[in-house]
């Protein structure tokens, strides 16, 4: 048995690796994309801010969010989104498919 892991979503690996090569942010502190324990106000914004501008710029930015999605990543900013924002991008996805399900009842 192989101690290698198996990816949850085969695509996954590709995503991360067109982010990884591609990306904007490969040029820049990962710590700008995230937040400190008990960061919070002005210094919380002005990081959300800088990262917003860098995702701004990015050829990858679509690819990078979908892939925080798919994986379920839940810290950081990721594709100018960060994790209060894909939370909610999940929540209305969830609903619509529930709705969705609903329909076909």
């Amino acid at each position: 048995m192989s101690n290698e892991a198996v990816p949850v979503h085969p695509s996954l690996d590709a995503l991360y690796g067109t982010i990884s090569e591609q990306g904007e942010c490969r040029n820049h502190e990962p710590n700008t994309f995230f937040y400190d324990d008990g960061m919070k106000g002005l210094r919380k914004l002005e990081r959300k801010r800088a990262a917003l501008a860098i995702c701004g710029m990015c050829p990858v930015r679509s690819q990078c969010l979908e892939y925080a999605v798919l994986s379920g990543e839940e810290w950081g900013v990721w594709g100018g989104v960060d994790e209060d924002e894909r939370r909610r991008l999940r929540s209305r996805a969830a609903l619509k498919n529930a709705q969705g399900l609903e329909d076909l009842c």
